[in-house]
């Protein structure tokens, strides 16, 4: 009480540090529960992400009467058979893709020796192994192809933990159901009205957000997949998987999605000129998609500083890797609706806003 006291005696930009230096203070404690935690919580928020995505199909089936218990369930049931159907061709696409390594790994040799030779760094090609690359020294002792091969086992037991999200998933629709019923109980009705219309605007952006993220990630790696079919580039299927879940990342994913593609052709291709056209092609597509039509379908209703989501990408990405930044919208989204609805924090939110 003697602190509430003290506390109200400051003025209101010194009640407004103080509560700032409290907040940074939680993020920072936050920050390292969350990567040491990382495993546990992880699963928790992907599948917090699945029930997001889930949502428009759960909204069509419920419109046909279908009882809303059964709608998620069926929605598991289909998000079960996708994913397991993009493991299968993931990991056939991968496993060819290790079949042939060899032949690209003499390839890029070829090609930077030729490179070392002209420029006198290195007498004769013969002299050159990719291995020698200083960067490549950092890969622990054997073939290349088995370090490849030790990566695939790797991303393989990291869809085995899909069993732990989908566990998750469920729990959540269970616990859907009677949310609103245990806030109306625990806070009475006006503090619980207040709690709703912000649960209410973050399941709203979130929610937009994702329907328009993954209709614009769909399209624009169906037009990237067919550009690349059209080529003959191999592996087009896998890239064209990669391109709509690296969508979701903002920024860097549509670089690194452009990226490989390309360098599978300059592998592939013996003309370079097959490469560029590919690559201008891609890029084309992504520029378009993710510059014009995307901004024009969400507008602003995220209404997030550009710097704000790269500093959320390269947060959450530390923390959590790829999971991290594919989160990293939606979390960034919710933080800066709840901040609205704290008095403390409302000038927090304006500084997380576009202009």
């Amino acid at each position: 009480m003697a602190f509430k006291r003290t506390f109200f005696q400051f003025s209101s930009a010194q009640r407004r540090v103080i509560t700032m230096g409290i907040l940074l203070l939680s993020i920072v404690l936050v920050s390292i529960i969350f990567r040491e935690l990382g495993s546990i919580l992880k699963p928790f928020f992907i599948a917090i992400f699945l029930c997001y995505l889930m949502q428009p199909g759960v909204s069509y089936l419920a419109s046909k009467r279908i009882p809303l218990a059964f709608c998620y369930l069926i929605m598991v049931f289909i998000f079960l058979g996708i994913i397991y159907l993009l493991g299968i061709l993931i990991y056939a696409n991968l496993q060819n893709f290790l079949d042939d390594f060899p032949t690209y790994e003499k390839r890029i040799t070829g090609f930077i020796s030729n490179i070392l030779v002209r420029l006198h760094v290195i007498g004769s090609a013969e002299e050159f192994r990719l291995r020698d690359l200083s960067f490549l020294k950092l890969i622990p002792s054997g073939s290349i192809t088995s370090f490849v091969k030790d990566s695939l086992g790797s991303f393989v037991s990291l869809l085995g933990n899909s069993t732990v999200v989908i566990f998750f998933v469920l729990f959540l629709i269970v616990e859907a159901q009677v949310f609103e019923k245990r806030i109306f109980e625990a806070y009475g009705e006006k503090r619980a009205t207040e709690i709703m219309e912000v649960v209410s605007g973050i399941n709203s952006s979130i929610r937009k957000y994702i329907i328009v993220k993954i209709t614009i990630s769909f399209f624009t790696a169906i037009i990237a997949t067919s550009v690349m079919a059209i080529f003959g580039l191999k592996f087009f299927v896998l890239f064209g998987i990669l391109t709509f879940i690296f969508n979701f990342i903002p920024y860097i994913g549509s670089i690194i999605a452009t990226i490989l593609p390309i360098l599978m052709a300059l592998l592939q291709f013996h003309s370079p000129w097959t490469a560029l056209w590919i690559g201008l092609l891609l890029i084309g597509t992504q520029n378009i998609m993710g510059s014009i039509v995307e901004p024009k379908i969400t507008g602003d209703q995220l209404d997030l500083s550009p710097l704000v989501v790269l500093i959320s990408l390269w947060f959450w990405g530390w923390l959590w890797g790829v999971v991290g930044m594919i989160l990293s919208i939606p979390i960034m989204a919710a933080l800066k609706i709840i901040f609205e609805h704290i008095e403390a924090t409302k000038s927090t939110s304006i500084m997380m806003s576009k202009i």
